[in-house]
């Protein structure tokens, strides 16, 4: 008796945990399946999304058929809904000829090659009145009917055209994320080269330029700002030059006089 008196315990504690933990453990299994799904590869995610929205299409066109056995007693609804208004119509006709015929009191009328007469008349339009009653009646239901009949379809017909603009939509995404992917992968056999360069060379490099570039600067800026006050004399700017022809002129007389003064050394001694 003890004995099953435990096991009930153990078992009634076990269900008292069952229900408080159950959103811990909906939340468990929603974590096991994440981390199962970012195990997967993502080629092999892409070609499941691509056979997943395959079976949009074979659900659409499954139901297809359905809609058109709809479309189908739609029209046939109509076609009897059009019969039974044609019919109406022409023994509304017929009634009416009667009743003139009953109020002039005409002896014989013709309706349709049969002739009428007195109270054999008066019997025919009753029972076409209880006919125009009947057909009435049966006509109401019909249009009824029919236009419940032309919600449904379109009501199906909505719903089979929007998940057809899923489906298109989905179709282009799994299009995108390809090209996605295969961006990706060319991006990694790009990058996949192992090159071991010191970029901290590159970096200190870059410093030490920035450095002198800014020592440089300041000392153009200090010898500009000296010379504007005065404090230091302004480069002697160069002689002009001068043309060939003068620089040739004043050569030749140079030489011409030494010449000549040598001449009269000579003669002198």
């Amino acid at each position: 008796m003890c004995k099953k008196l435990v096991i009930a315990a153990v078992a009634v504690l076990i269900g008292t945990l069952a229900v408080r933990h159950s959103s811990l453990v909906k939340v468990w299994y929603q974590d096991a399946k994440q981390a199962i799904t970012r195990s997967v590869p993502l080629e092999t995610q892409i070609r499941q999304l691509n056979e997943e929205i395959g079976e949009i299409d074979k659900d659409i066109k499954k139901n297809l058929g359905k809609i058109a056995a709809q479309e189908a007693e739609v029209d046939k609804i109509g076609n009897k809904v059009t019969a039974l208004k044609d019919a109406q119509a022409n023994l509304q006709a017929e009634m009416t000829s009667m009743i003139q015929a009953l109020d002039n009191k005409v002896e014989t009328v013709s309706i349709n090659g049969h002739n009428y007469r007195g109270t054999t008349l008066a019997a025919k339009l009753e029972r076409n009145t209880a006919e125009f009653n009947a057909r009435k009646n049966e006509l109401n239901s019909l249009e009824q009917l029919l236009g419940l009949k032309k919600q449904g379809l379109d009501s199906a017909m909505a719903r089979i055209r929007a998940m057809g603009d899923q489906k298109a939509k989905l179709t282009a995404m799994h299009g995108a994320l390809e090209n996605r992917l295969q961006s990706l992968k060319l991006a990694e056999v790009r990058d996949s080269v192992n090159l071991d360069l010191d970029e901290s060379q590159v970096n200190a490099c870059n410093r030490r330029a920035s450095e002198i570039d800014d020592q440089i600067t300041v000392a153009e800026k200090t010898a500009r700002l000296q010379q504007q006050f005065g404090y230091t004399e302004a480069p002697a700017k160069p002689e002009a030059t001068k043309p060939t022809a003068d620089v040739l002129k004043a050569a030749k007389k140079a030489l011409a006089n030494d010449q000549a003064e040598e001449r009269v050394a000579d003669n002198k001694e």
